[in-house]
């Protein structure tokens, strides 16, 4: 699966935003860090909250 366009893709994204939390080598530690256990979603889900006020917010303000 780490070598997957899907991965690739996430990987990507990932490269392109300062999140330490999150694995940008190699494409396994990104996967990895995705499947772990449930405990961790919770903390990834908050995240996720945040990237998507940032995306709908801020972000849109820069045009660049």
């Amino acid at each position: 699966m780490a070598n997957s366009a899907a991965v690739a893709h996430i990987l990507n994204h990932a490269r392109n935003f300062d999140n330490p939390d999150v694995p940008k080598d190699p494409a396994a530690a990104l996967l990895n860090a995705l499947l772990s256990p449930r405990d961790k979603q919770t903390e990834r889900g908050n995240i996720c909250r945040q990237s998507l006020v940032y995306f709908a917010g801020p972000m849109l303000a820069n045009p660049h």
